[in-house]
């Protein structure tokens, strides 16, 4: 993953770190101390056939102290968790 946070952009390596079925899936990577993410995304049972999906991020590292750096890091991991939460409502209203 890329991020761009305004003065350059930083190549942050990711992997998937943890997968309880059913549960949580969690990714996260970085460069240690620059910029490190932990992202997980949460299935909660709530009846009736229905899941609410929740999504938890935590970034950490020397650019996440730097209030105009981490501003725009935080509005772009907003927006690629928005759309990564489109994905699991296509996927499921697709039927697949």
């Amino acid at each position: 993953m890329a991020i761009d946070n305004g003065a350059f952009t930083v190549k942050v390596p990711v992997d998937v770190q943890r997968i309880d079925e059913g549960r949580e899936v969690m990714w996260g990577g970085g460069v240690p101390g620059v910029l490190v993410a932990a992202h997980s995304f949460f299935f909660d049972d709530e009846g009736g056939g229905r899941t609410r999906i929740r999504s938890e991020e935590l970034w950490t590292g020397v650019l996440t102290r730097i209030a105009p750096i981490a501003k725009r890091i935080r509005a772009q991991a907003e927006r690629i968790g928005a759309a990564q939460l489109e994905g699991f409502v296509r996927h499921v209203e697709s039927g697949a």
